[in-house]
């Protein structure tokens, strides 16, 4: 008698130890889907485009971006998509489109930006389409984007 007991609550504890690994296998599918259209959607919320690349500027507009999206973020997309191209050295934008910093730095890029909260114009502006705009208070790996922002690389002569 103990041992047919012995015998159907081992059948038991199989059964149920099979339904819960076959369980956790189809969550963890769910999850692994959910998890996929969630970056698709996220990849979706950011819109940006190169309006303009000379050799002495690169204009970038965002059109729609998440709240925490930096420039360099932004900047990573469009060098995925082949709208730009740059280099950075040392957290520091050292080529820009095939045109680079000398090692002198007596040029070098530098940002500006529409956004008004991120920018100072006592430190300089430059000018887009009309739009005079501040030099960028923060760096493109820090400096969180705003939809409907520009944002422009200068090559500049000290």
């Amino acid at each position: 008698m103990k041992r047919k007991l012995y015998s159907f609550l081992s059948l038991i504890c199989t059964f149920v130890i099979s339904a819960v690994l076959l369980c956790g296998c189809s969550l963890l599918g769910r999850e692994t889907s959910s998890s996929a259209s969630e970056s698709i959607v996220q990849e979706a919320t950011v819109k940006a485009s190169v309006l303009e690349k000379t050799g002495t500027m690169v204009v970038i507009k965002v059109e729609k971006a998440e709240e925490d999206t930096t420039l360099m973020d932004i900047m990573d997309l469009l060098k995925a998509s082949g709208e730009l191209d740059f280099k950075v050295v040392s957290g520091m934008v050292s080529e820009l489109n095939g045109v680079a910093n000398p090692a002198d730095y007596s040029s070098c890029w530098m940002l500006y930006t529409s956004d008004a909260e991120m920018s100072n114009t006592a430190w300089g502006t430059v000018e887009y389409n009309g739009m005079a705009m501040g030099s960028a208070i923060l760096g493109a790996d820090t400096l969180t984007v705003i939809a409907n922002a520009y944002y422009v690389w200068s090559f500049q002569s000290f």
